[in-house]
């Protein structure tokens, strides 16, 4: 508990400072995940710092998918290297209080960075971004919805529950599914 109020105290004295993404993880950290699904495990086969103090670099697997990230945070974005095109792609706000809307093929997705916090996972305190990720679809009409909490220092969500719109609920969201990050083992 004295952690977490320290993490969030150095949060909010010091105003809102990224971590440099990767900065959570080394190799051999086995992120554990619970899903209404059931559960999944990612492996952390290795991190590099970057020359640019704002960038990581992270090599996962995803159960048994490989995986490569390359991050930065630039301004109020994290921005992902493509090895495909060959260029730095944006791909999601990260700065409490900003917003983006992104096209993907005939969607769009909108992303909103809401505030900052700090989620604990089995005793450790993790900087995270409140997010809200909603997918329109062509006409406009929104149709999904992630509400998660992103962790740049983990490169991925600590927290979050999938939604499609109802409009017969009264929220006007039925919940797909639910995933929480349960441990860090290091």
């Amino acid at each position: 508990m004295r952690a977490l109020l320290g993490a969030l105290g150095a949060l909010l004295a010091l105003g809102w400072q990224a971590p440099r993404p990767g900065e959570g993880l080394a190799a051999g950290t086995i992120l554990e995940y619970s899903a209404s699904g059931g559960n999944s495990r990612w492996v952390v086969d290795s991190v590099a710092a970057v020359s640019d103090p704002g960038c990581g670099r992270v090599w996962l697997r995803r159960e048994t998918t490989p995986e490569h990230r390359h991050d930065c945070v630039r301004g109020e974005v994290l921005e992902r290297w493509n090895d495909g095109s060959g260029r730095w792609v944006e791909v999601r706000p990260v700065t409490p209080g900003s917003r983006r809307r992104y096209r993907r093929g005939a969607t769009e997705v909108e992303f909103v960075a809401e505030r900052a916090g700090v989620d604990t996972v089995g005793g450790t305190p993790v900087p995270i971004v409140v997010t809200t990720v909603t997918t329109y679809d062509s006409t406009g009409s929104a149709r999904r919805r992630l509400r998660e909490h992103y962790s740049i220092g983990l490169t991925t969500a600590t927290w979050g529950i999938f939604e499609s719109a109802d409009p017969t609920s009264a929220s006007g969201w039925t919940t797909q599914q639910e995933f929480r990050l349960v441990a860090i083992r290091r």
